[in-house]
C-alpha cells in the first residue's frame, strides 16, 4: 500500500498538548485515511488495470521456470533451441558443482516435451546434454514427442508421460542437393547418424533390435501405455509434477 506519509500530532500550533477530543478526532481521520488505502489494495479490478501493477506474464513464467529448473521443449526443435537447452543445463550443473552437492542429492531439471521434432544436428546437441549431466535430468511428454522429440525423451534419466500424450518414432528424412560427390559425403555421414539413432534406442529402451529393424522405415507411433510397455517411459503421472 502506498500512501503520503502523514503525522500524528498531539501538540497544538502553539506547542501546546491538545485535549482528548481533538486528538481522537486526528485519530479517526488517520484511521479513515488508511481505511481507504486498504480498500483500494484490495481492489482486484482496479489492481490488474492499474498499469503500475501490471505484470508481464511471460517474463514471470521465463523467471519461474528458471528458478524451478524447468525446461519447456513446445516447438520445433532448432539449433537455437539446443544452444539455449545446452547452456542452461549446463548453468544448473555448475551450480550444483560450486554447491558442492552430490549428483544423487541434487534438485532434478525438469524437460517437458511436447513438439513435433526438428533438425537431427540439434537434437544430437540436446540428448548430449542431458546424458552429459550429473544433475539429474526427468524428461516429461506432456502431448507429442515426435520424431527428434521422441529420442530426447528417452535420454531422460527418468522419463514420465500424461495418460494422452503419443510418441513418434522414425529415423527422419533428408533433402540435399549439390554435386555428386559432395551428396554422397553427406549422405555417408548421414547413414552414420542413423546408426547413431539406433544405438541410443535400444541402450535406452526395451525395443529389440529386431523390431527397431522392422519399424525403421515407417512413423511408429504410440500412445503412452504402449511407451511404458516398450522402455520408452518409465510411468504414466496421474498429477502434474
Amino acid at each position: 500500500m502506498q500512501t503520503e506519509e502523514m503525522l500524528f500530532e498531539i501538540f497544538d500550533e502553539k506547542g501546546k498538548l491538545k485535549n482528548k477530543d481533538e486528538v481522537m478526532k486526528d485519530f479517526e481521520t488517520l484511521y479513515d485515511s488508511f481505511s481507504e488505502e486498504k480498500k483500494k489494495e484490495n481492489n482486484f479490478i482496479a489492481n490488474i488495470t492499474n498499469p503500475d501493477s501490471l505484470i508481464d506474464i511471460e517474463a514471470s513464467l521465463d523467471t519461474f521456470n528458471f528458478l524451478e529448473r524447468t525446461i519447456y521443449i513446445t516447438d520445433e526443435i532448432t539449433q537455437e533451441m539446443a544452444n539455449s537447452f545446452y547452456h542452461m543445463i549446463v548453468f544448473w550443473n555448475k551450480a550444483d558443482e560450486e554447491e558442492g552437492i552430490d549428483p544423487n542429492d541434487r534438485k532434478p531439471i525438469k524437460v517437458y516435451i511436447n513438439t513435433p521434432g526438428g533438425y537431427l544436428n540439434a537434437t544430437f546437441t540436446m540428448i548430449d546434454a542431458i546424458k552429459l549431466s550429473l544433475t539429474p535430468v526427468h524428461t516429461i511428454v506432456t502431448g507429442n514427442a515426435y520424431s527428434g522429440g521422441f529420442f530426447i525423451s528417452i535420454t531422460g534419466h527418468k522419463r514420465f508421460c500424461t495418460p494422452n500424450s503419443s510418441y513418434l518414432f522414425h529415423e527422419g528424412s533428408i533433402t540435399d542437393g549439390g554435386d555428386a560427390g559432395k551428396i554422397r559425403n553427406r549422405m555417408e555421414f548421414y547413414w552414420k547418424q542413423l546408426d547413431r539413432l539406433k544405438e541410443i534406442v535400444l541402450e535406452n529402451t526395451k525395443i529389440t533390435e529386431e523390431e527397431y529393424e522392422k519399424r525403421k522405415n515407417e512413423d511408429w507411433q504410440m500412445w503412452a501405455d504402449e511407451a511404458v510397455k516398450y522402455g520408452i517411459a518409465d510411468e504414466i503421472i496421474t498429477t502434474i509434477i
